[in-house]
């Protein structure tokens, strides 16, 4: 995904002016301020959006954008099994990786 945004901003002639990361948000050392913060889908994935809105706050100039998810739609049910899920799967990852000599 991020590939696919990066390509986008070079055909623009935007990539001089824009930076795309991929990494732990809250685990990230921002050495600076960002004009515009954008968090799109991730607020599925968090029980207690707090601490990732106040980072979000605390290092954007202009504006924070988010979505978050509606309480109830007949999706709703899908996505709290894929979290369910995904929790003991991100945690067998980071063990295996964290094993993985050079990673």
């Amino acid at each position: 995904m991020i590939e696919l945004a990066q390509r986008r901003v070079a055909a623009a002639g935007l990539a001089h002016l824009t930076a795309l990361r991929t990494t732990d948000f809250l685990a990230y050392p921002a050495e600076g301020s960002f004009d515009y913060t954008l968090a799109v889908g991730v607020f599925d994935y968090f029980r207690d959006p707090g601490p990732l809105l106040q980072k979000m706050a605390s290092i954007t100039r202009q504006k924070a954008i988010a979505t978050f998810p509606q309480l109830w739609n007949p999706w709703t049910a899908v996505r709290r099994v894929r979290y369910a899920l995904a929790v003991p799967m991100r945690r067998s990852l980071v063990r295996k990786a964290a094993a993985t000599p050079g990673v």
